[in-house]
């Protein structure tokens, strides 16, 4: 799907929608906390609710206009809970709801479809979706936003007068010859001059695929998972530490030539198996330009160690053996801060779950 660059103009609007939100209570998505947050670190989370709005309506036939959640509530029906995402559309300048409030709280209209919207950064490699969030359709956004931006609006960089910060000449009363202390001239003080930043639609899940290629993590649980962001996630050694569990009968692998699934839970090795019980590895995707064999050999929480035939891509990190040396690979474990259930996915298998994009839009198209 395509990206698209945000504005000035976005960014004037999603400011004016934040400061709406942080000056009239619209607290309903923030913990007890944010009341006594700045603007400035409250803004962020409604930025990224104007981001759905913004891509989903690039998406969407010209007809057709989207009612998102922007309503501010008070206290009585906040604790209630909360609409769903998409509370209705306009189309041909009808409105058709998706959703309607009343004393109870928010009710579905019935035959309609119900939305889950989460926005994500592209850094972020796990999607998280909480078990009550599970709707018809969830909607995955990811966003990019350039830091250098703020400081654009903020003050005029070329005209400010920088040297005002410039304590170069004090350098060598307070420093014993240490080298800790960058010399003024060597910082950056010119931001770049690209956009505010990005937002894309990644992908469109229905309920029905979440529950199939997502894993459902129960209260305290978190998930462990391969991530590119770890060092030395792969890595060769010359011999495996001796409190891995050694498998007796070593697993082996045939990886097809494309992009696959690899996940560990469901391979047919009963030590494998009887290890990671009560753990929980997210399946990651492995990209081969010809067929692999991958032996695994030794494992623990933490690590798996394995031979490669072959050349393979994992983690972003391409690899090519003959088995004649063993690799171990380090998963890092995703911490959860939710105490209720939710649903997680590592993102690199996003791409190998079918879109449920089309089916979306013919959906509103037919309403």
């Amino acid at each position: 799907m395509r990206k698209i660059t945000l504005s000035d103009n976005d960014f004037q609007n999603a400011t004016a929608f934040a400061y709406l939100m942080y000056k009239n209570g619209g607290l309903l998505y923030q913990s007890q906390t944010s009341r006594e947050d700045s603007f400035l670190g409250y803004a962020n989370r409604w930025f990224s609710k104007y981001f759905e709005k913004v891509v989903l309506e690039e998406y969407l036939p010209d007809n057709i206009e989207l009612i998102s959640d922007f309503f501010i509530y008070g206290s009585q029906v906040a604790s209630m809970g909360i609409a769903p995402d998409i509370i209705g559309i306009k189309k041909d300048n009808k409105l058709v709801k998706f959703a309607s409030l009343d004393s109870s709280g928010w009710k579905s209209e019935s035959g309609m479809p119900q939305v889950e919207i989460k926005s994500f950064k592209s850094s972020n490699e796990i999607w998280t979706l909480g078990d009550t969030q599970l709707l018809d359709y969830f909607i995955a956004i990811t966003y990019e936003v350039n830091q250098d931006y703020y400081l654009r609006q903020l003050i005029d960089h070329i005209k400010f007068d920088w040297s005002i910060y410039n304590l170069d000449i004090f350098i060598d009363e307070f420093e014993n010859n240490t080298n800790f202390i960058k010399k003024f001239d060597t910082l950056k003080k010119t931001p770049s001059s690209e956009p505010w930043g990005t937002v894309e639609i990644e992908k469109i899940l229905s309920r029905s695929d979440v529950t199939k290629y997502f894993r459902l993590m129960g209260s305290k649980q978190s998930p462990w998972y391969l991530s590119e962001n770890l060092e030395d996630v792969l890595t060769t050694v010359d011999k495996i530490h001796h409190s891995a569990k050694k498998l007796s009968n070593p697993a082996v692998i045939e990886i097809i030539k494309g992009k696959t699934f690899f996940d560990v839970h469901e391979l047919n090795n009963m030590e494998i198996n009887e290890f990671y019980k009560d753990d929980i590895r997210l399946p990651t995707s492995i990209i081969c330009s010809e067929s692999v064999t991958i032996t695994i050999l030794a494992i623990t929480k933490s690590t798996t160690y394995l031979k490669i035939d072959g050349k393979l891509e994992i983690s972003n990190i391409l690899i090519e053996d003959n088995n004649s040396q063993t690799w171990k690979l380090k998963y890092k474990k995703f911490d959860r801060s939710s105490t209720g259930s939710e649903y997680c996915l590592h993102k690199s298998v996003s791409s190998l779950i079918p879109d449920s994009e089309n089916e979306f839009i013919n959906k509103l198209i037919e309403i």
